[in-house]
């Protein structure tokens, strides 16, 4: 059965959730990063929820979502990442979790923004625009996060801070402990 863009959608939202519950397990002996990464996990799983309940009521009449041209490829390439770590298997220091999410947050809040408005149906617009400002917001905490912890997560000048990033997250982020 093929996927639709929910679907992609909400499977990203759930490796979302999925890679922050491991962080928070991975990081249990630091109390304030473990119910950080959390409460990530816990917002995520609210992201796909909202999804999900978006696609049970636009239903199989998918005329309703009107005319929509998103580009899969972006959530496809998130997802196939976090696959890759989980498959990785591999632990994962806090200055690495932290730039990761950064940059899973940036790429989602990108994808969310820019296709809010290919959506003619307001409501599935609204629902991307909320993501991605979501997005943004966790953007935010876990660099504030990565601040007080002694991580440094540095982002290009290129890199807006408004919610609108450039297109080119791997080189627009660059992460380094901090001294």
């Amino acid at each position: 059965m093929k996927k639709t863009l929910f679907d992609k959608m909400e499977d990203l939202e759930f490796l979302l959730s999925k890679l922050y519950a491991r962080f928070s397990d991975l990081f249990e002996e630091n109390a304030e990063i473990k119910k950080f990464f959390s409460k990530l996990s816990e917002e995520e799983l609210s992201h796909r929820d909202i999804i999900h309940l978006q696609k049970r009521l636009v239903g199989k009449n998918m005329a309703l979502i009107g005319d929509v041209d998103c580009d899969l490829k972006t959530v496809d390439s998130i997802v196939n990442k976090i696959t890759k770590i989980f498959q990785s298997n591999r632990d994962f220091t806090l200055h690495e979790a932290l730039f990761l999410a950064v940059e899973f947050e940036i790429e989602a809040a990108e994808y969310h923004l820019r296709n809010a408005v290919t959506f003619s149906n307001p409501n599935i617009s609204k629902m991307m625009t909320s993501l991605g400002k979501s997005d943004d917001s966790h953007r935010q905490a876990i660099i504030n996060m990565a601040k007080k912890q002694g991580v440094l997560i540095e982002l290009s000048e290129d890199v807006e801070t408004d919610g609108k990033y450039s297109t080119s997250t791997k080189t627009a982020i660059k992460g380094k402990k901090a001294k």
